[in-house]
């Protein structure tokens, strides 16, 4: 019995096992169902999500930063997923259903200390399913590399504001600093009688620091810099190119007044203001009544260093890097790298001259540039007492002492107006950029190239404070015999700011002078950002724009039409050539200042929400309104994208389409002595649009912002994305812009103010 029921098991199993395979083959055979027809509607019109970009890819961990997710048909509801340390997930908002917004919160970075963190980003549904695509961000961790920004003194304390780190330390003349609370991106120190003022600008806002708890006071957006004059702080703002009046009793904001683009470094008294615009290097002069905008011109008298023979073709200004007013003299002192020295017809180029100015309050004239002789000078600090202007040369480490009253008197009198100087050696175990024996002589600057001097504030007494921005120190002078030349160093002290070694000695090399040249990377980008004009740059020789280095990480190649390949073969190149090979440089030094500029990103722009999303509408320069998504889809339909895709909206982007070069109508040089400059046309490549909203000028040639007017250039177009646009109109080349109305303008010129 047992044994027939073990041999018909076998065939009971076989049987079982047949039946589904019976049943497979059944079904094979016969069509297939029908779906519902509404299922089937439901799943022809359900598109595949897929996330491709989020951008800008290279951004600063500093502050809140708006993010941009591309893609095609963006779920709502969609999470962006970053690798940061800890995994952040951000929630997204629409723009369309190819874009959504997102907000990077500050702080944000990725495992370990590394100053650039690749972190990988990803898209959710709302169900928490992962869609298609996957991209990097790479995360500058600025919130970690303190840099000393400011310097105010109140009393006996000296205050010390780094806008990276958020943090204001306050030093009494012995002990340890002490801290204060501060806002979001302190970026600029005064004071108001005996209370301390502190300007923020990643989230907007003055705070008044007296005894007691800090009052809060509004602040234009993006402001740059303050000075005050009685009860009246005024603000600088380079979002709204203007001048802002806050009255400090009420609290108030009033008229601003037009400054120019991107105003910058200002001083105020006795009822006048007077403002430096970085892009154009214009200086605005303000009585409360009247506005002058002026420059240096070949009128101005070059007094000293290597640009003297040159006056006559003297084209503009350059960046004003600080500017006070010496109303008892009638004049006004800025330091910059000199008048800027157009076509000539020796060909003399990178016209750098590093000295004062001197600016006649009655008329606004540019009356003459006295050179400091070597290096680029920063900070100033006026002793109305004692006739003593003071100059922080950050390039060659020094701090020199000029005689005011020589300045202003004439041009014989000022050419012996320059008393002395003092190097300041740098402190004990400071990380040298090359060894010890490479400094020095005739033809180099000394180790004191590595103490950066930029900031002064006068002291009790003869003392000057210095706020040395590469040894991160503030260093007290002696100034008892300043009129005859001589300061002596009295002491120094440590700031709390040490990390990112390697990108600590690519500042270095990027702002200093080492071959003695008046040249460094910062001359002719000021603090990487755009500077205006420079003839030129090498060949072909014409009148080129001085880009700012924003982003300049992702979008290689560099100086067209050479086409540098990287931002290391760039550094090499440009690094030799600022020193005049004195020496060449070493793989160590391109390797450093190749890390420092890649950590350089663009701000963000101010219009965006605090979520990351567009508004409905934006408020253009002059009044105009314009939509911004309205902008985005026309940025599509009209072929901009197609040179310009996001996320850095440059084909230069990635490898497979770098180095595309396009002829768009858009002059290569400006019409400006054509005859001394190699004007023949060429093809160039899409540059980047990320921060494009707060670049001046645009174009290769500069033609975005400024005109030729009576031999020199003028900012005639301060709005540049305008003139940009309005060009491309003109001439139907430039994507599909020819026939485009006020309106369409309108909301492109929206759009990019969004980047």
């Amino acid at each position: 019995m047992s044994r027939a029921r073990s041999r018909r098991a076998p065939r009971l199993v076989l049987r079982l096992l047949a039946l589904p395979l019976l049943a497979f083959l059944f079904a094979a055979c016969r069509e297939p169902a029908e779906p519902a027809p509404e299922r089937a509607a439901e799943h022809a019109r359900e598109p595949t999500a897929r996330f491709e970009a989020v951008g800008p890819r290279l951004v600063s961990n500093r502050a809140r930063r708006p993010l941009l997710v591309y893609g095609a048909h963006l779920p709502d509801g969609a999470t962006l997923v970053l690798g940061t340390d800890p995994p952040l997930r951000l929630a997204t908002t629409r723009i369309d259903a190819d874009l959504r917004g997102a907000a990077l919160p500050a702080g944000a970075h990725g495992p370990g200390l590394a100053t650039l963190q690749d972190v990988s980003a990803h898209l959710e549904d709302a169900a928490g399913r992962r869609l298609r695509g996957e991209a990097t961000l790479t995360l500058v961790d600025d919130a970690r590399y303190p840099r000393p920004d400011a310097l105010a003194r109140v009393g006996s304390q000296v205050a010390v504001a780094s806008r990276n780190t958020d943090t204001l330390h306050v030093f009494e003349p012995s002990g340890p600093p002490t801290s204060l609370p501060v806002g979001d991106g302190p970026v600029a120190l005064t004071r108001w009688g005996e209370a301390l003022l502190v300007l923020h600008a990643d989230r907007p806002a003055l705070w008044v620091h007296a005894p007691g708890a800090p009052r809060i006071l509004p602040a234009p957006a993006a402001p740059q810099d303050l000075a005050v004059d009685g009860d009246t702080a005024w603000i600088s703002s380079r979002h709204t190119d203007a001048l802002h009046p806050l009255d400090l009793r009420r609290g108030t904001l009033g008229a601003p007044v037009p400054a120019g683009p991107n105003p910058r470094r200002l001083d105020a008294a006795g009822g006048v203001v007077l403002a430096g615009a970085l892009g154009s290097g214009a200086l605005v002069l303000h009585d409360g009544v009247e506005r002058l905008v002026t420059a240096p011109s070949a009128a101005t008298t070059i007094v000293g260093g290597p640009t003297e023979p040159f006056q006559r073709w003297v084209m503009g200004g350059k960046a004003a890097r600080d500017v006070v007013l010496a109303p008892a003299l009638g004049v006004a002192f800025v330091s910059s790298v000199g008048p800027n020295v157009g076509p000539n017809p020796d060909r003399m180029e990178v016209s750098m001259n590093g000295g004062v100015s001197v600016v006649d309050l009655a008329s606004g004239a540019v009356l003459r540039h006295r050179s400091i002789e070597r290096g680029i000078p920063e900070g100033l600090a006026y002793d109305r007492s004692r006739g003593l202007l003071f100059a922080a040369d950050m390039s060659t480490g020094r701090v020199v002492v000029l005689d005011a009253a020589a300045l202003a008197a004439s041009d014989d009198a000022a050419r012996g107006a320059l008393l002395g100087a003092l190097a300041l050696p740098p402190p004990a175990g400071v990380r040298l950029v090359r060894p010890e024996r490479d400094f020095g002589g005739a033809d180099r600057a000394g180790l004191e190239v590595h103490t950066g001097p930029r900031h002064l504030a006068l002291g009790e007494g003869a003392t000057l404070h210095v706020l040395c921005a590469l040894s991160r120190e503030l260093v007290t002078l002696d100034t008892t015999r300043a009129e005859e030349g001589v300061l002596r160093l009295r002491g120094r002290r440590r700031l709390p700011f040490t990390s990112q070694p390697r990108r600590r000695v690519g500042e270095t090399l990027y702002y200093t002078d080492l071959g003695l040249t008046h040249m460094s990377c910062d001359g002719c980008h000021h603090d990487g950002d755009a500077d205006g004009l420079l003839f030129t740059k090498g060949q072909p020789m014409h009148v080129y724009r001085s880009p700012s280095l924003w982003q300049a990480r992702e979008t290689p190649p560099f100086f067209t039409p050479a086409l540098f390949p990287s931002l290391a073969f760039t550094a090499d190149f440009v690094l030799g050539r600022n020193r005049f090979h004195r020496p060449d440089p070493s793989r160590t030094e391109v390797l450093a200042l190749a890390r420092f500029q890649e950590t350089i990103t663009a701000p963000p722009s101010p219009h965006r929400r605090a979520d990351g999303g567009f508004p409905e509408s934006v408020t253009l320069p002059g009044g105009r309104e314009g939509d911004p998504v309205a902008g985005w889809r026309a940025f599509r339909e009209r072929g901009c994208a197609r040179c310009h895709p996001g996320p850095e909206h440059t084909t230069d982007q990635d490898p497979a389409t770098r180095g595309r070069l396009h002829d768009v109508g858009t002059p290569v040089a400006l019409p400006l002595r054509p005859a001394m400059q190699d004007d023949a046309p060429y093809p160039l490549p899409p540059p980047g649009l990320v921060g494009v909203h707060d670049r001046f000028p645009l174009l290769h040639s500069g033609a975005g912002g400024f005109d030729v007017v009576d031999g020199a250039v003028e900012a005639t177009h301060p709005n540049a994305l305008r003139r940009v646009l309005e060009l491309g109109r003109e001439s139907g080349a430039h994507g599909e812009l020819g026939g485009a109305d006020d309106a369409a303008l309108d909301d492109l010129e929206a759009f990019l103010r969004m980047l």
